[in-house]
């Protein structure tokens, strides 16, 4: 998930886009990892657990954006990850021709245009 911290203030759930959604998506994926593989995953930690242990890293996290990722580790229990996000993803950062031109499917259609070209004959008629 991706958050844009902008305020020293301790970080709400209102805050983080989707929050609900990647907490039922990750409850989701560990009850079917607890039935696929009976006995080896822990029991769930609640959704309050997951959102605390989320906040603790947000609050820890200076200003800027940020890409969030929680894992959830069948014995151990859950890790938060906070980390840089790339430039061009939110309001913050200002993209350039430089960012547009570096994204995979935007070099994949110059490349697809490049290829056509060359087959193309200029010349008279």
């Amino acid at each position: 998930m991706r958050f844009t911290r902008t305020t020293t203030e301790p970080v709400h759930k209102d805050a983080v886009p989707l929050l609900d959604a990647h907490i039922a998506r990750l409850r989701e994926a560990h009850a079917r990892f607890s039935e696929i593989y009976p006995g080896q995953w822990a029991t769930w930690p609640g959704d309050d657990t997951v959102w605390e242990t989320i906040r603790k890293e947000l609050d820890a996290a200076k200003n800027g954006d940020w890409r969030i990722r929680v894992v959830l580790h069948p014995k151990t229990g859950i890790e938060v990850q906070a980390v840089a996000a790339p430039l061009g993803l939110s309001g913050l950062q200002k993209r350039t021709r430089a960012d547009l031109r570096s994204v995979p499917f935007r070099a994949g259609i110059e490349q697809a245009g490049k290829e056509a070209a060359s087959h193309l004959r200029f010349g008279a008629i």
